[in-house]
């Protein structure tokens, strides 16, 4: 698995990942824009596609992603999304890890991040790297669920 920072290449792959584990959608703009935004830092984790035909190459395909915006002393995590396929194999730690020390690189002193209450292994995850749950916004969902906000303190 190689994580790298995101490029357009990997738009519609990101798309495709973003649909399948049920993320908000955003268009390819959305993503062209955070891209070119110097405030925001996004990664992909790639894996390999077996061609549909034996005489075709193996295609690298987006199997995890990871943004934030990371602004002054502030990293606000915005996607952690893993392919099922890829969950429970240490890639949504590798990916928060790696958003965690660019921030740090950049100066940023504090972290945070909101998470559906019902999404346990993120909200797992996020605890196992320090995050505490710091706040609860009442039905912050479209679908009326609450948010739990968590804070974590880098430096």
């Amino acid at each position: 698995m190689n994580v790298r920072s995101m490029t357009v290449d990997d738009i519609a792959s990101a798309m495709r990942l973003a649909a399948v584990v049920h993320l908000p959608e955003w268009s390819a703009q959305n993503y062209v824009n955070e891209i070119a935004n110097p405030a925001a830092y996004f990664l992909v984790a790639e894996g390999a596609r077996e061609p549909e035909r034996a005489d075709t190459a193996r295609e690298s395909v987006v199997i995890g992603m990871a943004g934030a915006h990371i602004v002054a002393d502030e990293i606000e995590v915005l996607i952690i999304a893993v392919h099922p396929d890829h969950q429970h194999t240490g890639m949504g730690t590798r990916l928060l890890s790696q958003l965690l020390s660019e921030a740090a690189a950049r100066g940023a002193r504090n972290a945070w991040l909101d998470v559906r209450e019902r999404n346990e292994p993120a909200s797992r995850l996020y605890l196992r790297h320090g995050f505490q749950i710091v706040h609860r916004r009442k039905r912050y969902y479209k679908d009326g669920e609450d948010a739990l906000i968590m804070s974590l303190t880098l430096a």
